[in-house]
């Protein structure tokens, strides 16, 4: 039996690039987690959206509210000054944004929480190890020292 010869083939630079680039993604395992795009079980995706509603009607939506109101009331009340042109639209408007993104901000932990209970959820394992990385360094008045290690 002869031995099969390489065959040789003449590839253009794209074709080159686009090579090396795969070729890196897959050299690079566990430290380039940034090539792969996450795949979320159903069970995740249904998490993740009971967060994304939970979070608008039970945070979101009433500090948006909440703040619209409040610059509304302060522009009437003379503690905020109107806007010459709008009146009080501009301020409202702003205080809805800030309630709203300060509203889903708030909502994070318990969102966490709910991915982390999930059994074999991928993502709810990376938020424990990024959470167990953050409480292994403590803060001192002057440094941030990794836990002291510790001989009995």
């Amino acid at each position: 039996m002869k031995p099969q010869e390489p065959q040789i083939t003449q590839e253009t630079p794209v074709q080159q690039n686009l090579n090396t680039t795969e070729s890196t993604k897959e050299d690079c395992r566990g430290g380039c987690q940034h090539w792969r795009r996450p795949h979320f079980t159903s069970e995740e995706l249904r998490v993740l959206h009971e967060c994304n509603q939970e979070s608008f009607y039970q945070r979101a939506l009433p500090l948006g509210l909440t703040f619209g109101g409040a610059a509304y009331l302060g522009v009437k009340n003379g503690l905020l000054k109107p806007n010459a042109k709008y009146g009080a639209i501009p301020k409202v408007v702003l205080g809805v944004i800030m309630g709203y993104f300060v509203g889903k901000w708030s909502y994070k932990q318990k969102c966490a929480e709910k991915l982390m209970a999930l059994p074999d959820s991928k993502i709810g394992e990376m938020i424990k190890q990024r959470k167990e990385q953050q409480h292994s360094w403590y803060f001192t008045p002057a440094v941030m020292c990794p836990k002291p290690f510790v001989m009995y």
